[in-house]
């Protein structure tokens, strides 16, 4: 019995090609919306975010504050419920620390601005850096993702 079951997993690699077998069609449209969302909508807010903070303009820090709010509830919501799938699970996992990262940099940046505490303004701006980061690593596991069947 033991050698059928080699002789069927032997027959099955050579059938396929040893080809990966991609994730989950749930986990692709998670991730892929919520990778979108990185790259558009947050992206193009932490920017303005980061160019409006070093003029000190407060209204524009505010609308800025905003859109980089918006984009991470967004993103929360479009990777919340997101089916494991080993090869991409570290993609997920930077997604969210991606969002919980920038979430706090937004409680920061409105407590700053309540405060006109610049010490707090610092800690917001240290973490849409680690933000950033997170948004690197993300995309190395989204090649890591891509190259084991994800696509987006």
């Amino acid at each position: 019995m033991r050698v059928l079951v080699v002789v069927a997993l032997i027959v099955f690699a050579a059938c396929s090609g040893g080809a990966a077998v991609g994730p989950p069609a749930a986990y692709t449209s998670h991730v892929c919306a919520a990778s979108s969302t990185m790259g558009g909508e947050l992206n193009d807010a932490v920017t303005e975010l980061s160019a409006v903070s070093q003029t000190g303009d407060v209204p524009g820090m505010l609308t800025a504050i905003n859109r980089v709010q918006a984009a991470t509830d967004k993103l929360q919501t479009q990777i919340a419920g997101t089916p494991a799938w080993a090869p991409g699970d570290p993609l997920t996992t930077e997604i969210g620390l991606v969002a919980t990262t920038y979430g706090r940099a937004v409680k920061r940046v409105r407590d700053a601005l309540a405060t006109q505490d610049q010490a707090t303004l610092d800690l917001a701006l240290a973490d849409v850096a680690a933000g950033n980061a997170a948004i690197a690593a993300a995309v190395k596991d989204l090649t890591s993702a891509k190259s084991a069947g994800l696509s987006c």
